[in-house]
């Protein structure tokens, strides 16, 4: 199987990397989407020390910049004939204050809904290419709370 995991270098998404990456006689392919080479390259060594499955890569995105989610998506679509599943994993948590991105989303938004959405409805042709039925997994928080009448928080961030 062929994944994309997206905050993959650590808490859950690393978790769930780790573990795919060690099934079945290390046969599945294992793409990590995150920000930082550096910690990227770091994870794909733990992981390759841990299962011996050098079918790991990583693709540089900062889901807070829109161009970065287009640039990674172009980058999957021209490596990648299909994808298996989609682990959408990466999200910003709690944060003192409120942070308006470079694309002039609240961060939280950007990052946790519109990046990830973005990233997964232009891999949908990939997904439907799988052999096995592709398939795509949301891992939220509990916590969570989306306030429609406030997507970007402008007026309910002192409620958080």
């Amino acid at each position: 199987m062929k994944i994309l995991i997206t905050g993959g270098t650590n808490g859950m998404g690393k978790g769930v990397a780790k573990i795919l990456a060690g099934l079945d006689n290390q046969e599945h392919e294992i793409i990590i989407l995150c920000r930082s080479k550096e910690l990227g390259e770091v994870v794909l060594k733990e992981i390759v020390d841990t299962t011996s499955n050098k079918q790991l890569s990583i693709i540089l995105c900062d889901l807070t910049k829109l161009s970065d989610v287009r640039r990674a998506i172009t980058e999957i679509q021209s490596k990648h004939e299909f994808l298996d599943g989609i682990f959408i994993n990466a999200g910003l948590g709690y944060a003192a204050n409120r942070v308006v991105t470079k694309d002039e989303f609240d961060s939280h938004f950007q990052v946790n809904y519109l990046s990830q959405f973005m990233l997964t409805l232009n891999l949908l042709d990939l997904l439907e290419n799988s052999k096995k039925g592709g398939r795509i997994i949301f891992n939220v928080t509990e916590g969570g709370k989306i306030f429609w009448d406030d997507l970007q928080m402008s007026k309910k961030w002192e409620v958080m």
